[in-house]
């Protein structure tokens, strides 16, 4: 794990961020796990706290971190609402999401309102701007939701767009403290690569993935492989939206 500049085939990091890969685990599998599992992991149970029966909604379920979070809350016995396009829901249902959502032609508030009138317990938003307020309407009492990103500044190609940028940052909710404290309710930010002084918990919790994995309770969807020459085109790949489940680079031996 290193913060930036890992597209490389040598890359210094420090020693805590290092882990072996088991003799069962495939490169392709191990460099699937790190990111998008921690990024889930650390958001839906050592942030949010979620236990057996709680609901969740996943935004992008067909990605990386969302195959993450609804392969972990299975395993943990949560209830899990996911979102995607209309070409991915099949693959929704063979992922195991209870509750499969086409954001194209679906209103999800209304969805996860039909499931859970009184509303659910976490939203995973990795989007941003409007879609905030709107995963903010999904909560009820005891409800978090987490922001991981903020894919609403980029444009259909994958670059940032400042017009499209500025819009999205004028769309988010501004949060009353007062009324998350009458609704029960936290709003949660993680970000992965800003965890100074607290290695020791993500080492934990990594440890932690790499047990389930052996226990067979996670397994990473690789949608895809890129040699590490070709990684502009692997980001192609993803903002084009083609891919499910992760996409990963390999380097030459």
């Amino acid at each position: 794990m290193t913060r930036f500049n890992a597209y490389a085939e040598l890359a210094a990091c420090p020693a805590e961020g290092v882990f072996a890969i088991p003799d069962t685990l495939s490169f392709e599998d191990a460099v699937a796990i790190p990111v998008n599992y921690l990024t889930a992991y650390h958001s839906m149970f050592e942030m949010g706290n979620l236990r057996a029966g709680d609901r969740v909604l996943v935004h992008g379920a067909a990605g990386g971190v969302g195959v993450a979070a609804v392969q972990l809350a299975k395993a943990r016995g949560l209830v899990t609402l996911g979102t995607a396009g209309a070409s991915k829901q099949d693959f929704l249902r063979k992922l195991g999401v209870d509750h499969p959502i086409d954001y194209t032609k679906e209103d999800f508030v209304k969805v996860v309102r039909h499931v859970a009138p009184t509303g659910i317990e976490m939203a995973l938003d990795p989007i941003g701007g409007k879609s905030w307020a709107k995963s903010l309407r999904c909560l009820g009492a005891m409800g978090r939701l987490v922001v991981f990103g903020f894919s609403a500044a980029a444009g259909p190609s994958g670059k940032r767009s400042l017009p499209r940028a500025a819009k999205a940052f004028a769309q988010i909710p501004r949060i009353s403290l007062l009324k998350l404290m009458e609704k029960n309710q936290a709003v949660i930010g993680v970000h992965m690569g800003r965890m100074e002084g607290r290695e020791g918990v993500l080492r934990r919790e990594m440890m932690e993935l790499l047990e389930m994995y052996k226990a067979g309770a996670i397994r990473p969807v690789v949608g895809k492989t890129f040699p590490l020459e070709q990684a502009a085109a692997a980001h192609r790949y993803i903002h084009d939206r083609k891919n499910v489940g992760k996409v990963v680079l390999t380097v030459g031996n």
